[in-house]
């Protein structure tokens, strides 16, 4: 039993791992701009009659509240959530990582020594993660399918609270900030580079016409 989600994720229930590779080699058919990173969690469930359901100590409890497809399905959204969200974050750190040497290089009084191009690959690498934090804005919302039922619901706030979803939002939005923050410093940086150019370049003028 899988749930296979438009962005790219695929949640399934019981299989062994064989069967899940299966499923996957067949998705990837239809894949579209794959991602060079995969993502991957793992969490125990017991399907219980005697009990209402829920999410405790990560393991999953589908219980007799409402169906266990209807249960699954809201479990299976926040999982997806937390699987884009993390590809997210480590799209993110390794853009910061490679980074990270610029505000330290500059607070020397260094120019960087990075090319036009290399500047502007940078930029544009930026604006990529910003674009694909803006497709994934859904993440804090409640799912459409959700309002039919309170139990359904609580089950999506239920495992949303538990992996977290709102606070590492939060701290991927700060990360982005402070990666935007580096970006102007590089925009600055270019921008003095043409600057002194230009300069040379009048300068050069004007010792021609002497």
């Amino acid at each position: 039993e899988a749930y296979i989600f438009a962005e790219g994720t695929v949640v399934s229930w019981g299989p062994e791992e064989s069967e899940n590779l299966k499923l996957l080699n067949k998705i990837k058919k239809g894949e579209i701009k794959r991602l060079k990173i995969h993502e991957y969690e793992w969490f125990n469930y017991v399907e219980n009659n005697n009990i209402p359901g829920g999410m405790k100590d990560d393991i999953v409890y589908i219980g007799n509240a409402i169906s266990p497809d209807q249960a699954k399905l809201a479990f299976s959204t926040g999982f997806s959530r937390s699987v884009k969200l993390s590809v997210l974050e480590d799209l993110l750190d390794q853009y910061l990582y490679k980074n990270k040497w610029i505000p330290d290089y500059l607070t020397r009084g260094k120019r960087l020594p990075l090319s036009r191009t290399q500047v502007l690959q940078r930029i544009g690498e930026l604006f990529q993660l910003r674009g694909s934090a803006n497709l994934y804005t859904d993440l804090l919302d409640t799912p459409d399918f959700c309002w039919s039922s309170d139990q359904l619901a609580d089950y999506f706030s239920n495992i949303s609270r538990v992996l977290e979803i709102r606070s590492r939002m939060n701290i991927y939005n700060r990360k982005l900030d402070y990666a935007n923050d580096m970006s102007s410093l590089m925009k600055s940086h270019l921008k003095e580079r043409h600057n002194f150019k230009l300069e040379w370049i009048i300068i050069t003028l004007i010792a021609i016409e002497v």
